[in-house]
Order: C-alpha cells, then sequence, then structure tokens
C-alpha cells in the first residue's frame, strides 16, 4: 500500500471509529443531538435574525438559532454571548427579575437562568416533556368515570379533555418529543407557563423545577398551535393559529375561547 493511500485509509478508518463511537454514544444517551451538544461559541448568531428579546433590569438579552443568547450591557452597543447547554433553535426568553430568567426552544427545550442570562441550564426537554404528559393524562383517564355506550341511533360521546390530553400525549411520545414551546411567561420567580405547538403548555409553581401540563384546562380540541400567553385587562390571555383567542375564567378555572374578528394566526 503507497505512502498516499495508507494516509487514506487511516484517515477512513478513524472516521468510521468516531463515527461509530458517537453514534453508540448518541444510541446510550438517547438525546437529540442538538440538546446533547452547547450552544457554539461565535459573535456570527448577531448577524442572523435573533427570534426574541427581553429586559434583565438593565440589560437585554436576546435568543435566537442554534441555541445561540447574547446579552448587552450598554443598550446594544456590545454583546456577550452567554454559555448555552443546547444548540437548538430558541424562540422565545422571559424575565422574572432582573437574574431570574427562562427560555424556550425546538425539541421542547426550557432553559433557566439564575445570573441575568450569562449562563443558562436546561429544566425541560421534549422527551420528557412527552413522558411526563403522557403519564399525568393516563392517571387522569384511568380516574375518570367510565362513559356510558351510547343506545341504538345515539352519537357517541364527546371525547373528555383529559381523553382528548391523553391523545396528544401519546402523539408527542410517538413524535420522540420533537415539538418546539414557542413562549413563555412568569407571573413571579416561581410560577409560570410556556406554550407552544400542537396545544402544548405546561405550568410550574416551583420555578421550573416540576412541570405539570395543563392541556385538559384549555378550549383548544383541534390542538391549535399556542404561540403566546401575556396578561391583560385583569387577566391573562394566550393567542394562536386560525384566530384562536383563550381568556383566563377565573371562576371555571380554566382558559375560555373567546370570539375572534380575524381568521389568521395571533404572535
Amino acid at each position: 500500500m503507497s505512502g498516499l493511500a495508507s494516509v487514506v485509509f487511516a484517515a477512513l478508518l478513524v472516521a468510521a471509529q468516531s463515527a461509530l463511537a458517537q453514534g453508540a454514544a448518541t444510541e446510550a444517551s438517547s438525546v437529540p443531538l442538538e440538546i446533547a451538544t452547547p450552544a457554539t461559541p461565535s459573535m456570527l448568531g448577531l448577524q442572523r435574525p435573533l427570534m426574541a428579546v427581553a429586559k434583565a433590569g438593565e440589560r437585554i438579552v436576546a435568543v435566537g438559532r442554534m441555541g445561540h443568547i447574547y446579552y448587552s450591557d450598554d443598550q446594544g452597543g456590545d454583546w456577550t454571548q452567554a454559555q448555552v447547554p443546547v444548540s437548538v433553535d430558541l424562540t422565545a426568553v422571559f424575565f422574572a427579575s432582573a437574574k431570574r430568567g427562562w427560555a424556550t426552544g425546538h425539541d421542547g427545550v426550557v432553559l433557566a437562568t439564575d445570573d441575568g442570562g450569562k449562563t443558562w441550564r436546561l429544566q425541560l426537554d421534549g422527551r420528557h416533556a412527552a413522558q411526563l404528559m403522557l403519564d399525568y393524562y393516563r392517571k387522569r383517564a384511568a380516574s375518570e368515570p367510565a362513559v356510558t355506550e351510547p343506545l341504538d341511533g345515539e352519537e357517541l360521546p364527546a371525547p373528555t379533555p383529559v381523553e382528548l390530553a391523553l391523545q396528544e400525549s401519546e402523539r408527542f411520545v410517538e413524535e420522540d418529543g420533537a415539538r418546539p414551546f414557542l413562549d413563555v411567561w412568569f407571573t413571579s420567580e416561581r410560577t409560570g407557563f410556556v406554550v407552544g405547538a400542537w396545544g402544548l403548555i405546561f405550568r410550574t409553581g416551583d420555578g421550573g423545577k416540576t412541570w405539570q401540563p395543563w392541556l385538559h384546562l384549555v378550549d383548544n380540541p383541534r390542538s391549535m398551535n399556542l404561540n403566546s400567553i401575556r396578561p391583560g385587562g385583569g387577566t391573562f390571555w394566550i393567542v394562536g393559529e386560525r384566530g384562536l383567542m383563550l381568556r383566563w375564567d377565573k371562576q371555571t378555572r380554566r382558559f375560555a375561547a373567546v370570539d375572534s374578528p380575524y381568521g389568521g394566526s395571533y404572535f
């Protein structure tokens, strides 16, 4: 074998071994590469579209593609890249105080920071969110009264909100958790919500340490995308695709659908 051929063969062998090792590691960890891989250090992200921006006290924090998060302490004159443990595209960011903030993104990612956006940690990902939903709604469905079979000529009873949520949970698991969270909003440093594609909505009461699915508390039987959640008019609202508008009803303790004058998507 010639010297050049030996070099080529050795290079191919190393590449093959590396690929096998990476494949084995990925299979063992069972985590999408974009979630397991930290964001690449690069200021090029500032030259690409950034998806959301928020104030952390006087600091400005912006999130964008490939897990890139940047912050500025001089009103946007200079920017520094944050340390982020994932490389998925990020969609939204919110700060409940100058130090405590959260960001959401693709593959069901929820990130949190305690230092004003300098460093971030992973609180939730799509696979865990999907399994959490499935376990929760299986338990809820098992505790609900059995639906009476219809008599001859009667229509089948409509699925309950819990049954619809269970069906959506099963689809979420089948998709390997590959759904994005599209917005995040906190009422305090402890209580907050994330919303996303196909009706995803989770609530936390402990700053994101644990999350509870809320699909059964939302009037969204067609599983429309939930694009944004914000306060207004003494309550809070969710808006989404196909004119979906939802308002929190304090009496019924659920998000009730509101007639919309527009049939397109709200953001």
